[in-house]
């Protein structure tokens, strides 16, 4: 019996958000398919697939509780 069978999406929090983005679309060549910018956080999601049903979710977060910056 097989307890999983595929991935939908994948969520990252990164520390870069442009970085991250700059490879995945031209290493990978995946399409940003939405942004959302706010004052907590910027979000963006890249299409993994041909399919709409597989996506990278992206996360930056102005600040995380704990840290210093």
């Amino acid at each position: 019996m097989n307890l999983v069978s595929g991935i939908h999406h994948v969520a990252v929090v990164t520390a870069d958000i442009d970085r991250f983005i700059d490879f995945y679309t031209d290493v990978f060549e995946m399409p940003v398919i939405f942004q959302e910018t706010t004052p907590a956080f910027r979000h963006v999601l890249l299409r993994a697939s041909s399919s709409d049903s597989k996506l990278a979710s992206v996360c930056k977060y102005a600040k995380i509780r704990g840290t210093r910056k």
